[in-house]
């Protein structure tokens, strides 16, 4: 049979440079009388399957040359070609002549190229299978391909959770990272959180804020190849108390992100493969709601979710005196080592000279961050009757810079 016909496969793709010219383009027009060395031009890879792979990122197109040679000495009857390419969820059906059957004489060829475009991130089977009939004998060849399809992006993810004294209000950050790896400009049309098992939690009110929304007014985000985004997003959970069973939120949040882009060459794709797992609550957590509930000097504070590098902002403590009876020359202390690289505007020691029984003292403080990123403040205390000091533990504070350039 082999020697009957032979079928070849030669996958084509893009360069590494940036190329608004498809692949198909750029093959010459009477293909028919040229051999497969002649398509080796300099703007594309001609890549001999399976002994090398093709280099393809979500969202682009996957091209193959196929030509199938009879060097027989017997003509070639009823020639059929099929070819099917298989993702993980789908199956691409690329080519299929049932109806339309070829003959292939003595030395001739028959050539065509294929094109799919290609969305899903991972393993790809290229299957060809050719059936023709010799000598009234129908035979079959079937040859079978692999490689894989990128993501266009590099893309890893931080969470930072807020250590609230209020057990039914939770919030927390999740910083994601994108770095085109590709080798053209993306533009970016959305990035968002999918909630997997909100369903899970029964009593949970969950809304996930975007951070940047606000600050880009929607304008169309850029990333150029090589280059990296980060997008922050704030998550709220409220718990509502006649349903709260702390025990049964131990289990994580599971979420995806789903990444929407569009490039010059092949219009619009999307990925959501990248999981993420968010711990509602920990049994930290429940633990110290129960160590809570006897505090007599009770510190929280409220801060902006967002702020500008260098630009001064306010950061509240609220402190409440659950004593039973008046406080009074209490005092708060900065631990400026610790702060760093916050800054706090004055002195490193503040005096309250009374707090009411019951009563709540609030103490703004001007702020300046020096680095940008996400920070924790730790560094601040609180001393009350007969010196007993409360401090802020270091997860209680979290506050998210944002990079000024």
């Amino acid at each position: 049979m082999s020697e009957i016909l032979s079928l070849k496969v030669m996958s084509l793709s893009h360069s590494p440079v940036d190329s608004q010219t498809s692949t198909l383009k750029l093959l010459p027009n009477n293909i028919e009388n040229f051999n497969e060395e002649s398509l080796c031009i300099d703007n594309m890879f001609p890549l001999l399957l399976p002994t090398s792979q093709c280099r393809l990122y979500s969202g682009e197109s996957f091209h193959a040359f196929l030509s199938i040679s009879n060097s027989s000495i017997i003509k070639a009857n009823g020639v059929v070609l099929k070819v099917e390419l298989i993702g993980i969820n789908k199956t691409h059906v690329l080519y299929n002549n049932e109806d339309n059957y070829k003959e292939i004489d003595i030395g001739d060829s028959m050539n065509i190229v294929v094109k799919e475009r290609v969305d899903e991130v991972g393993l790809y089977n290229l299957i060809c299978q050719l059936f023709f009939t010799s000598n009234d004998v129908r035979l079959t060849q079937k040859k079978s391909y692999k490689f894989t399809v990128l993501s266009p992006f590099n893309i890893s993810h931080r969470i930072y959770r807020v250590d609230e004294k209020c057990v039914y209000k939770k919030r927390g950050y999740i910083e994601v990272s994108l770095e085109n790896i590709s080798h053209q400009s993306l533009t970016l049309s959305d990035m968002s959180l999918i909630p997997l098992n909100l369903n899970h939690f029964s009593g949970l009110e969950l809304s996930i804020e975007d951070l940047n929304e606000t600050e880009e007014e929607y304008e169309p985000i850029f990333i150029h190849s090589k280059c990296r985004y980060n997008k922050i997003f704030v998550l709220k959970f409220t718990f509502l108390r006649d349903k709260l069973k702390l025990d049964d939120y131990i289990e994580n949040l599971k979420m995806s992100l789903k990444v929407v882009w569009r490039s010059k060459n092949f219009g619009e794709s999307w990925l959501d493969s990248h999981k993420i797992s968010y711990p509602i609550l920990t049994r930290e957590d429940i633990a110290s709601e129960r160590i809570r509930k006897e505090e007599k000097l009770v510190v929280t504070t409220e801060f902006p979710p967002v702020v500008d590098k260098q630009e001064e902002f306010k950061l509240k403590l609220y402190i409440r005196n659950n004593f039973g009876q008046k406080l009074k020359n209490i005092k708060v202390k900065l631990d400026f080592d610790k702060l760093l690289p916050i800054v706090v505007v004055g002195s490193d020691t503040l005096e309250i000279p009374e707090i009411s029984e019951n009563g709540t003292k609030i103490i703004e403080l001007n702020c300046m961050s020096l680095v940008p990123g996400v920070h924790n403040i730790e560094g601040i205390s609180v001393s009350a009757i007969d010196n007993q000091e409360v401090s802020l533990p270091k997860q209680s504070l979290y506050s998210i810079f944002k990079t000024l350039t």
